[in-house]
């Protein structure tokens, strides 16, 4: 058996550290008191890990994104699990335009599939509904609980089930006895990846659920924010008190006829109040 050379260890040893040292250097960043990104550091604090607790947006939208990503990959895996034992075990016309289809996910840009969405749940009137947050979610990661499982079938021995049945076993007791237990790795592997997927989709999430209220949209926030919280994790603008919420302006101004010349036409809401641009001239 041939073993690797000093240059092939060298650049696996740097493209580990490459990969990592994102990851390092954030996690280095969330144990530092200050407000700023700096490095070196001179000292650590859990600051940031605390904050998250003091927040409870933050916990109600991590709670919200476990139980999505819970019912999405089950449901996932409870549809990948029957259709690739059609795609595996028999053969019939179509079955690669199918194969095609279940996979097509995996290589359409997740903006095309959240417009798309967006589009198609205003049609049937399922926007803002966490079922249509949900269904979209499926859709998504099925394809990769299907490739495991996939997988997972094809490496197994179709003798094994024949000599079940010729035994006498019934077709669901060859699946529960025998099929069963040769596809778990193939499941399990399948529900994790696909939870990871649906806990980390944003692009597409962005779309469907941007007119969710506040109770659904808290998936969003896990993504999106400026807060460096456990490593940069922040608060959606709609629930930080910090930051005003998207299309929201001040309390004293509205918008003048056109949104790049707020500055000169924003009139106050009160009328004791002189515009802007009234100030200037009287200068």
């Amino acid at each position: 058996m041939s073993r690797n050379g000093t240059f092939a260890i060298a650049f696996h040893t740097l493209f580990v550290a490459f990969m990592l040292a994102p990851l390092v250097v954030v996690m280095w960043m969330s144990l530092t008191p200050s407000n700023l990104l700096s490095l070196p550091t001179t000292s650590f604090s859990l600051r940031w890990f605390w904050a998250i607790l003091r927040h409870s947006q933050f916990i109600d939208a991590f709670w919200f994104s476990i139980l999505l990503g819970v019912l999405s990959a089950s449901l996932a895996m409870m549809l990948a699990v029957p259709a690739a034992l059609a795609l595996a075990r028999y053969r019939f016309p179509g079955r690669d335009a199918f194969v095609a289809l279940f996979l097509s996910p995996l290589i359409i840009p997740h903006v095309v599939l959240g417009v798309a969405f967006l589009r198609f749940f205003t049609q049937i009137g399922m926007t803002g509904t966490f079922i249509g947050l949900l269904g979209a979610h499926v859709l998504v990661i099925f394809p990769y609980g299907l490739r495991l499982v996939l997988a997972a079938l094809t490496t197994s021995d179709p003798a094994i089930e024949r000599a079940a049945i010729s035994l006498g076993a019934s077709q669901w007791t060859v699946f529960r006895r025998v099929l069963f237990p040769l596809m778990i790795p193939g499941v399990a592997g399948g529900w994790v990846i696909s939870f990871i997927q649906s806990f980390d989709e944003v692009t597409m999430t962005v779309f469907v659920d941007s007119v969710l209220d506040d109770a659904a949209g808290a998936h969003v926030p896990l993504h999106r924010g400026i807060d460096r919280s456990a490593g940069g994790l922040g608060l959606d603008r709609r629930h930080s008190p910090h930051l005003p919420a998207h299309g929201h302006r001040g309390p004293h101004l509205r918008a003048g006829p056109y949104p790049g010349r707020q500055g000169l036409n924003a009139r106050p809401a009160h009328p004791d109040l002189p515009r802007i641009g009234q100030c200037k001239r009287s200068l």
